[in-house]
């Protein structure tokens, strides 16, 4: 696996933990729910991405119609599905740690979809980096305070599911010869097709209407579009090219550990066991680049 690839996935994983950063103005500051926040999110992003296509390379734009039934389902499905089944768990009454853990249930869906269907070898190496990453995230993202419903607990593993989707699809429209900023381009566009449906559905129109700080609300919705999507998405799709979903949904763990780092820095109280959760899923993205011959044999 290049190691370029591992540092793209790794950034993408640190920007996307800092999306709770630019919530916090657009919630707090602004009014807007966090599903709304969502909707800004994904909208600016095919803005901001469609600008430096534009700059970069008019012919990124161009795809083979038969190709987008796949991008419309990752942006309709991995994107658009995944946010709204988030807010709809916390919605039901499952807390945001739990549900944060639910959603992160989608690497374990890519291993097995990726052994299963798509060509890739199992190995032991991949399964214990997995688990220990997995309990890593556990230790940092749930509280004493957590607390679930079914209907929650479903929402939660739909989003999950939804999540897992976005590394496997991602990797098909790749094989099919598309660049990694024509695929995070057209599926965030399928995506904002569905966001007018929540923005009306919501009365977004009311928030903008009473936002008094224009240039502060501004630098807000660019911060969330380049930040947590057009930067984390791009590098992610980049970085698919040249390693498995799997290993990639793997290191994709560092995302709630920078979540966690950030939310120090903001005030939020770090405890033992978080440190620890930090500590156990570092070490398990770097012992999944670690060649160890008996264990990274792939069986058959």
């Amino acid at each position: 696996m290049n190691i370029k690839n591992s540092i793209y996935i790794i950034l993408a994983g640190i920007f996307w933990g800092s999306m709770g950063l630019f919530v916090h103005v657009l919630t707090d500051t602004f009014g807007f729910s966090s599903i709304q926040g969502a909707v800004i999110r994904i909208t600016t992003c095919v803005v901001i991405l469609g600008i430096f296509l534009l700059i970069k390379d008019r012919k990124l734009f161009k795809v083979n119609p038969k190709h987008l039934p796949l991008l419309a389902a990752n942006g309709l499905i991995s994107v658009l599905l995944m946010t709204s089944f988030y807010f709809a768990s916390v919605s039901a009454g499952t807390s945001m740690s739990i549900t944060a853990v639910l959603v992160y249930t989608a690497p374990f869906i890519v291993v097995l979809v990726s052994c299963l269907f798509m060509g890739e070898k199992f190995t032991v190496q991949k399964v214990v980096s997995l688990i220990i990453a997995f309990v890593g995230c556990c230790l940092v993202s749930l509280t004493d305070t957590g607390k679930s419903t079914p209907l929650g607990l479903l929402f939660g593993v739909l989003s999950g599911a939804s999540y897992a989707l976005y590394s496997i699809l991602s990797t098909l429209a790749l094989r099919r010869n598309l660049h990694s900023f024509t695929v995070t381009f057209y599926s965030f566009v399928f995506a904002s097709v569905g966001c007018i449906f929540i923005a009306i559905f919501t009365d977004m129109g009311s928030v903008f209407a009473a936002a008094t700080d224009i240039p502060k609300l501004t630098f807000a919705m660019l911060g969330t579009g380049l930040v947590t999507a057009v930067l984390p998405f791009t590098l992610y799709t980049a970085g698919l090219s040249g390693t498995s979903p799997a290993k990639a949904s793997i290191m994709a763990y560092i995302e709630p550990i920078a979540a966690c780092v950030f939310g120090y820095f903001r005030g939020e109280s770090m405890t033992p066991l978080m440190i620890l959760g930090i500590v156990l899923t570092v070490m398990a993205i770097v012992f999944l680049n670690i060649k160890i011959p008996f264990l990274s044999r792939e069986e058959k």
